[in-house]
């Protein structure tokens, strides 16, 4: 969380090639549609705090070629031990092709309603006239006694064909619309019979039509279709005063556009039901108050191996593991109270027919009838490869933090406390990978029969250890073949054994073994033992993360067990170390003691070749510079001055005291001076201008220390002297 790098194969996902983005989450924000960001950021502040139990959140995420995509995000922190948020392991799914689903299902539903509202309308307005065409029908029976002239208005009033014929079709009366319907005047229709003005295949269903009114005496209603008009016809009988059906009152309502309407609703149902029956995500619907399914498409029913006559059937739940049993219960529960704030989706773990489980991501919709919960409906997703997908993460996460608690306590682990450090770690790598049983196979030598040193066994599980002590190995040679070199040994099941290793199949079978995952111990190049983990309930495969997790375990085994070694080895010797130890001791104090002396006599003969160089030759050294010499003479003088310089610079480096810091000329002057001698002496002695001397006063002065002129030199070159250089302050 403080680096904010992250471990992750997203930007792949989103056509990334490796290095084009950033493992860092700066740069993945910025793929992220900027309408989610707030969002996503936002429930992940909350998640890293530690007010959600889970961070989940669906954004949009812009691919590689531009397209957008919608990812669901699913994580969970991790706390370090001051209880701060250390990371966060979580997966992203595709669920573009779900919410594509949702949005087409959402557009249809919208379009729907919209033609459902409008035709629904159309319809009510076409009942409206249909209903004023009745109406006005009825007047026009019970006012059949009046005049044509009447009879015509009312049969215009009416708006739509409307017709009066006799028993053989003749037409008696008619109004306009009727007669600009067939392309005819209304003295040009009455007396015509009618079924010679319509197609001859139209005509014949209605003369039947009138038959039946004829012989009923039964209003007949019925739809047909003429010159690219969809009528809706009603036939109503006129009886004379004996009850005898006198006239047929025929009036034709046009529905062609209710008729189109209804088309284009129920070709839009089609579309919606073959789009719900066969798309991409699961569709369901649930009644309330049965729990029963009401609908499901053809996913449901592929995914979970049911018909759906079966599925329509049963009581949701039945689908359902017993732990989504009770988290399916409860949710129905509280949509029926009406509770609020529910969330979306749930997760749940199906059953199918064939036994098999996979897990399904249950989007829902609660509708409602007469203010009450009644149906809940939505789409199914299956997420069976996130799930596992998450498990696996959860397992490879398990079985690292297993490795760094197990290495860390081998590291820290004093010799003494290996084996106790053993037991840890067997129970520790055994609820790690899910084994029956944990056990550590030693032999004392590098033989064949080996003792279960360290055993851990799961709740349920016998111990063994007892039992498999002096174990020979002899008759598995396959096995331990493979051991030997350097190899784990992986069975699954003991029918998958080799056809060279029928001896282990018995003997693991004698020792009630299933499933088995061995790593080998060596020490000193051979092989001594080796890590294992059981599976006695059940056969169990194996994962390249627990294979991985249990050879560096091996390893860390390897080096533990060898250092315990190699610390009781060292143990047998430690008493004639400290022996040694002691008389080592007492060499070095002897030999210290005599260093020093030679370092005190060291540090006074130096002391006296200085001082008697100085005070014995260099003054005749001087005299001998001021008195007549030839050439010869005076070239082995600066040869002799010279030489003594050579011999007492080292001498003088050497020095700790005050003066080692004067040149060999101010050893000479400062001797000289501390003897008493004026610096007219000491240019006449050493054969030096008496400005000489006085430049090397000065320059012993300074060297000294000696800041005041009250200070006597000579004073303090003798009290120089009476130090004697003392030897504990090293060579000088």
């Amino acid at each position: 969380m403080e680096t904010g790098e992250l471990v992750t194969d997203f930007p792949a996902m989103l056509g990334y090639e490796a290095g084009e983005i950033k493992n860092h989450i700066d740069d993945l924000v910025k793929l992220i549609h900027p309408d989610d960001v707030i969002s996503a950021m936002t429930e992940a502040t909350r998640h890293i705090k530690g007010l959600t139990g889970q961070y989940e959140v669906e954004v949009r995420v812009f691919h590689k070629n531009g397209v957008r995509r919608w990812f669901l995000v699913r994580g969970t922190r991790e706390v370090d031990s001051t209880g701060k948020t250390s990371r966060v392991r979580g997966t992203g799914t595709d669920i573009t092709a779900r919410k594509r689903a949702e949005e087409e299902l959402t557009r249809h539903r919208k379009q729907l309603s919209e033609t459902v509202a409008e035709k629904s309308a159309q319809l009510k307005e076409a009942d409206q006239r249909l209903k004023q065409a009745t109406d006005l029908r009825r007047v026009a029976e019970t006012e059949r006694g009046r005049s044509e002239a009447v009879v015509s208005a009312m049969l215009d009033a009416l708006g739509e064909t409307a017709l009066v014929l006799d028993g053989r079709g003749v037409v008696l009366a008619a109004n306009q619309e009727a007669a600009a319907r067939l392309g005819a005047t209304v003295d040009d229709l009455v007396g015509q019979v009618a079924f010679d003005t319509i197609e001859p295949e139209v005509a014949a269903g209605r003369r039947a039509k009138i038959e039946q009114a004829l012989a009923t005496g039964r209003p007949v209603r019925f739809h047909d279709q003429s010159l690219g008009r969809v009528q809706d016809i009603t036939i109503g009988p006129v009886f004379d005063h004996k009850g005898r059906v006198e006239r047929l009152v025929v009036v034709g309502l046009d529905v062609t556009d209710r008729a189109r309407a209804e088309a284009v609703f129920r070709e839009s149902e089609r579309k919606y039901r073959e789009l719900v029956d066969q798309g991409p995500v699961g569709v369901y619907e649930i009644e309330l108050a049965s729990r029963r399914f009401t609908r499901v498409n053809d996913l449901v029913c592929e995914r979970t191996g049911f018909t759906r006559e079966e599925l329509l059937s049963m009581n949701p739940r039945d689908l359902f593991t017993e732990e989504s049993q009770v988290v399916f219960l409860e949710r129905m529960r509280l949509i029926k109270e009406g509770a609020e704030g529910l969330a979306d989706t749930e997760e749940y773990e199906v059953r199918t027919k064939a036994g098999q489980t996979l897990w399904v991501s249950a989007g829902l919709r609660v509708l409602d009838r007469d203010g009450r919960p009644a149906v809940v409906d939505g789409i199914v997703q299956d997420i069976t490869e996130q799930k596992l997908a998450e498990k696996a993460l959860q397992t490879k996460v398990d079985l690292q933090r297993a490795f760094s608690v197990v290495s860390s306590e081998f590291i820290s682990a004093p010799p003494e406390r290996i084996d106790d450090v053993v037991g840890d770690t067997l129970a520790i790598i055994g609820r790690a990978t899910g084994a029956d049983r944990c056990c550590l196979f030693q032999s004392a030598e590098a033989d064949r029969v080996m003792d279960n040193t360290h055993e851990w066994g799961a709740p349920g599980i016998e111990p063994q250890i007892d039992f498999r002590q002096g174990l020979s190995f002899q008759p598995c040679l396959w096995f331990m073949d493979q051991l030997a070199r350097f190899q784990y040994v992986s069975v699954e099941r003991l029918a998958g054994l080799p056809q060279g290793a029928s001896a282990e199949r018995k003997f693991f079978r004698n020792l009630g073994v299933r499933s088995l995952l061995a790593v080998p111990i060596h020490l000193s190049g051979s092989l001594t033992g080796f890590l294992g983990i059981e599976s006695a309930v059940q056969e169990k495969t194996w994962s390249k993360d627990v294979i991985g997790l249990l050879t560096m375990v091996g390893d860390l085994l390897m080096l533990a067990l060898g250092r315990q070694r190699a610390a009781e080895a060292l143990a047998g010797k430690r008493h004639e170390l400290e022996a040694l130890s002691q008389e080592l001791e007492q060499a070095d104090a002897t030999v210290t003691t005599l260093l020093k002396r030679l370092d005190q006599q060291a540090e006074s003969f130096k002391r006296d070749v200085v001082e008697n160089i100085g005070t014995l030759v260099g003054p005749y050294v001087g005299r001998l510079a001021g008195t007549h010499l030839d050439a010869d003479q005076t070239q082995y003088l600066t040869l002799i001055k010279t030489n003594l310089d050579k011999v007492l610079s080292p001498f003088a480096r050497a020095l700790k005291s005050d003066w080692a810091r004067l040149t060999p000329m101010e050893i000479q002057v400062a001797q000289l001076v501390r003897d008493g001698n004026q610096s007219l002496q000491i240019a006449d002695i050493l054969n030096i201008s008496p400005s000489a001397v006085a430049f090397h006063r000065r320059n012993i002065r300074r060297k000294l220390g000696l800041t005041s002129r009250k200070q006597s030199l000579m004073t303090h070159l003798m009290s120089l002297s009476r130090e004697k250089y003392p030897a504990d302050d090293g060579p000088t």
